[in-house]
C-alpha cells in the first residue's frame, strides 16, 4: 500500500518480474497523472498524456546530463594490441557456465540484499572492471527494449534504446556496497529510459573518435529465455567487450563477446 498525499493505493505484483522501487515508480506515475486530471478536468485524455510525455522528456533529458556532466570517463583497459584508428565489426565469443551450486549462491545474495539478478552481475562486471583498470568512475552500456514512447503501442517490433550505466566507488567498498550503488543508478536509469541514447549523444556534443564506442567500450546484457535479439546482437558487435549471462536451470551461462582487434582469446579466457 503505497500513501500519497492523504491518498492510498494498494498494488499487488509479481516479485519475480518487478521489486517495490519499479511498482514505486508506477505509482508515481499514477499519482502525477490523477494530478494533471485535476488540473485540467475539462482535457481530453490524449492532451493528459500528451503534457505529462512532454514534462517527463525534460525530466528525463536533464537526469542524464546530470549524470554525464563534467569529465568522462574513459575506460583504460589492458589491450593485446594497439587500437586502430577506425573501429571495425571483427569480433569472437567465448561462453562460461558458473554452475548451479555457485549460481544458487549468488541468487540468495542478491536477493537478500533486494537486489535483482541484473544488478548483481552488473556490480560483478564493474568490480571486475575495476581490477584491471583501477579506475573508480566506470560507464556500462546495456540495451533495453520496450514501447516507452507515446505513439508506439501499435508498432509490431520493439525499440531497442541503450542505458549508459555510470557507477562511482572506491577501493574500500565491499560488494555488497558495491551492490547497493549499483542498484540506486539501475532504479534511476530505468526510470529515465524512454530518453533516447543518441539523443543524448548529440546533447553532449562529444568529440567524434572513429576507434571506439562513444561513452562506454564495455557492455553488459542479461538475455531472456530466447536469447540475444538480432538487435542486440548488432548492438554488441559495435562493443570492445560484452558480457551476455542467461539463466538456466543448470545455473548463470555466460558469453563474452570480444573485439579481435583487442584482445587475444587467451587473455578473455583469463
Amino acid at each position: 500500500i503505497l500513501p500519497h498525499e492523504g491518498l492510498s493505493v494498494k498494488f499487488d505484483f509479481n516479485e519475480l518480474h518487478y521489486d517495490r522501487e519499479h511498482v514505486e515508480q508506477i505509482s508515481q506515475s499514477l499519482f502525477y497523472l490523477v494530478e494533471q486530471v485535476l488540473e485540467n478536468e475539462n482535457s481530453r485524455i490524449e492532451d493528459l498524456v500528451l503534457i505529462a510525455a512532454q514534462e517527463d522528456l525534460v525530466r528525463h533529458k536533464n537526469y542524464w546530463l546530470n549524470l554525464f556532466s563534467g569529465v568522462l570517463p574513459i575506460l583504460d583497459f589492458p589491450l593485446d594490441n594497439v587500437r586502430p584508428l577506425v573501429k571495425t565489426n571483427k569480433t569472437n565469443r567465448i561462453t562460461k557456465g558458473l554452475g548451479k551450486e555457485l549460481s544458487e549462491s549468488f541468487y540468495m545474495l542478491v536477493k537478500e540484499e533486494g537486489a535483482t539478478l541484473f544488478m548483481g552481475l552488473l556490480s560483478a562486471v564493474n568490480i571486475l572492471l575495476y581490477k584491471y583498470t583501477g579506475q573508480e568512475d566506470i560507464v556500462v552500456g546495456s540495451p533495453v527494449t520496450g514501447r516507452e514512447h507515446v505513439g508506439s503501442e501499435d508498432q509490431i517490433d520493439f525499440y531497442v534504446n541503450t542505458l549508459a550505466l555510470r557507477n562511482s566507488f572506491s577501493d574500500s567498498d565491499n560488494y555488497k556496497e558495491v551492490l547497493k550503488k549499483v542498484k540506486q543508478t539501475t532504479i534511476a536509469a530505468l526510470e529515465h529510459q524512454s530518453f533516447p541514447f543518441d539523443k543524448l549523444l548529440e546533447l553532449l556534443e562529444l568529440k567524434p573518435d572513429s576507434s571506439r564506442n562513444h561513452l562506454f567500450e564495455v557492455a553488459m546484457l542479461l538475455e531472456s529465455a530466447d536469447g540475444k535479439s538480432d538487435a542486440e546482437q548488432h548492438f554488441f558487435s559495435k562493443i570492445d567487450l560484452a558480457f551476455a549471462f542467461k539463466k538456466t536451470e543448470e545455473g548463470i551461462d555466460l558469453s563474452i563477446e570480444y573485439s579481435k582487434d583487442l584482445f587475444h582469446k587467451e587473455t578473455i579466457v583469463r
